[in-house]
């Protein structure tokens, strides 16, 4: 390979696309992060959930929360949307959210710190 075969690459690379991609394949590591903060009851700004009374209504009823501590369909519903947040596809997730705030979802400075060197691995594996 010739250098401007070389510098020809270099201009066609679309860098945001890359990055985007990156973030896509990390999808189940930052799955992951998120969850862990959910069993921590960490919010995306670092606030704590854990020892707030949440109040929760579902089925009519209302349930208090000490931490979001789910398994089922919300969790699984878990995934990272076009426009490139956390969310999860589950019907109650709206209402999770607005008895928990719009920092629910997202990763906290901390856990960015973990998933960061995962995301760049694929990054640079795209440059390459």
């Amino acid at each position: 390979m010739t250098i401007n075969d070389k510098q020809k690459r270099i201009k066609s690379l679309d860098i945001e696309k890359s990055a985007k991609e990156s973030i896509f394949q990390a999808e189940e590591e930052i799955i992951d992060q998120q969850n862990r903060q959910f069993d921590l009851g960490e919010r995306s700004d670092g606030s704590n959930f854990a020892s707030e009374n949440i109040k929760f209504v579902k089925d009519k009823r209302v349930y208090n929360y000490r931490k979001l501590y789910w398994t089922g369909a919300f969790r699984k519903g878990l995934e990272i949307t076009k426009q490139m947040t956390i969310d999860s596809k589950d019907k109650k997730a709206n209402e999770i959210r607005n008895a928990i705030g719009d920092e629910l979802f997202g990763l906290s400075k901390i856990s960015v710190k973990h998933i960061l060197p995962i995301i760049k691995d694929f990054f640079f594996k795209k440059l390459q």
